[in-house]
């Protein structure tokens, strides 16, 4: 159910807000929906990541994980 909100915001960042939002096809609205929808993913994470993690999520590609005997392989190699 959605349901209408008044904020108060600062004046430069309500024209950085619709700025940005009209640059990618979203409203004011969506994008504010959006990012209280990060941050309730990022809270609901268990334990919270360290913002090393947070930087290198995604960076793997789910598809194609090394196992560990490669792993094992690769570091053989990298320190020889």
């Amino acid at each position: 159910m959605q349901t209408k909100l008044t904020v108060r915001i600062d004046e430069s960042l309500i024209s950085l807000g619709k700025k940005w939002s009209n640059e990618h096809g979203v409203s004011l609205s969506a994008l504010f929906s959006q990012y209280l929808e990060t941050i309730e993913r990022f809270f609901n994470e268990s334990p919270p990541p360290t913002p090393i993690l947070r930087k290198l999520k995604g960076v793997l590609n789910e598809k194609r994980t090394p196992n560990r005997k490669e792993y094992a392989e690769f570091l053989e190699k990298k320190y020889r």
